[in-house]
């Protein structure tokens, strides 16, 4: 399926893992834990509902869990957030 308008969720797709990436470069908190959170939230909707989409083409084609939930740095107490 084609995508209308690609590169505009190249762009902000882009900006949201670029801002990822620097969340998960700062030092350990609950306000860094709850960035986390919602970024993993917006992420996987977006994978949800592009997934009839080139998600490589999209740079979405990755385990979020991977990246996020379960990224060393971040200390994340699955009781505290219903997971």
């Amino acid at each position: 399926m084609e995508l209308e308008n690609e590169s505009v969720f190249k762009d902000i797709i882009y900006d949201i893992l670029e801002d990822l990436e620097d969340t998960i470069k700062e030092e350990d908190s609950e306000f860094k834990q709850g960035k986390l959170l919602a970024y993993n939230e917006i992420l996987s909707n977006m994978q949800r509902r592009l997934k009839g989409y080139d998600l490589k083409a999209l740079k979405l084609d990755f385990d979020i869990d991977e990246k996020i939930l379960k990224n060393k740095i971040v200390r994340l107490d699955k009781e505290d957030y219903n997971f």
